[in-house]
């Protein structure tokens, strides 16, 4: 969303071929709505999107046939809770929901914040274990 940064076209690229490619990319509203609304801040970006573009882009994104929403499973809190004790960090609850819905879904790439925390680690010894399948469902129209 942001043309002018270093990683546009790399991310861009990665996304585009993803969700063409027959993969399922999995969405979570905290990262889309949070992408959403830093694109349209002006303090960010010399040519911010307006509301109507970013909700547009984020439209985009969900239509396409590999795209998911991940919904947290019903012991979701837990999971966080018990993902920040065992990484022994605080204050990273974004962090550690991604962390549980990528242990939940068994993902083996992600891209968020997630990848420069203490939580990593935890993710990464953990996502070969037995865990639950998401639940997941289609943007509604």
């Amino acid at each position: 969303m942001n043309a002018d940064s270093a990683h546009h076209e790399d991310a861009r690229g990665w996304l585009d071929q993803a969700l063409a490619g027959g993969t399922s990319v999995l969405f979570d509203w905290t990262v889309v709505l949070a992408c959403a609304r830093l694109s349209t801040m002006a303090r960010l970006f010399d040519n911010p999107l307006s509301a109507a573009q970013a909700a547009d882009q984020v439209r985009a994104w969900l239509e396409q046939p590999g795209a998911e929403i991940i919904r947290p499973a019903v012991d979701h809190l837990h999971r966080v809770a018990e993902l920040l004790t065992e990484a022994r960090t605080r204050g990273n609850l974004n962090d550690a929901h991604l962390a549980a819905l990528s242990l939940q879904a068994r993902l083996t790439q992600a891209f968020s914040p997630l990848v420069l925390t203490p939580l990593r680690r935890t993710v990464r010894s953990r996502v070969s274990g037995s865990v639950d399948r998401p639940a997941r469902s289609r943007p509604s129209s």
